[in-house]
């Protein structure tokens, strides 16, 4: 998302378990042939202007989990299992914000 990893893993892992929730809406937006809704998911908001990039999560203005450290410091990317990593405070120290 604007240029970032956001997450990392293998397929299989990546769409059973999503974790970041940039991701998450990625996942949503796919169309079900199951499906009855007349409109497809879209994630909320728009992608940032490249000059116009927030401070701290590039997700963030967009995140329906945001937390307050989310605009103010960019998270790092962390492995959370194997093989898998996501860049997201929700995961890591900002939780316990």
């Amino acid at each position: 998302y604007c240029g970032e990893v956001m997450e990392q893993a293998d397929v299989g892992q990546l769409f059973h378990k999503p974790l970041h929730p940039y991701t998450i809406g990625l996942i949503k937006c796919i169309p079900k042939i199951e499906s009855t809704a007349d409109k497809l998911y879209s994630i909320p908001g728009s992608v940032p202007h490249p000059t116009q990039l927030p401070c701290g999560c590039k997700f963030s203005q967009r995140c329906d989990k945001a937390l307050d450290i989310c605009s103010k410091e960019k998270p790092e990317l962390i492995e959370i299992d194997k093989n898998h990593k996501v860049r997201c405070w929700l995961y890591g120290e900002g939780e316990k914000s």
